[in-house]
């Protein structure tokens, strides 16, 4: 996909200023998916814990990409078929999204083992 992405963007310079839903949508399929790769490891291994930064990371970033799939994939039909108010109103589930996986992020920070961090004196 990168490379994809790097023979647009050569061929094309203003690539970097469209918006590329099928791209999107399938970057968001891979990190669903190495997020739910992620949890069945946590889940038949022994290292099951919750209060990890990494835990929390990935459900924050399962939570937002599982939500923006639909979006992204769709985003070009909201944009051009939708009214304005009614796109907006779309794009603020996104927003939200993007509030929630952040404060699932600041959940892991919080959380972390700060000893486990700190070299032991």
């Amino acid at each position: 996909m990168i490379g994809v992405e790097l023979g647009r963007l050569a061929i094309n310079p203003n690539y970097l200023f469209e918006h590329n839903a099928v791209v999107r949508s399938l970057a968001s399929l891979v990190i669903v998916g190495l997020a739910l790769w992620y949890f069945f490891l946590l889940i038949t291994t022994d290292l099951y814990h919750v209060r990890g930064l990494e835990f929390w990371a990935c459900v924050g970033l399962m939570l937002y990409f599982s939500i923006n799939f639909v979006l992204f994939l769709l985003s070009e039909v909201v944009v051009e078929k939708f009214t304005n108010e009614l796109a907006m109103q779309v794009f603020v589930v996104h927003s939200i999204a993007n509030i929630g996986r952040y404060l699932l992020f600041a959940v892991g920070a919080w959380n972390w083992e700060k000893s486990s961090a700190l070299p032991k004196a």
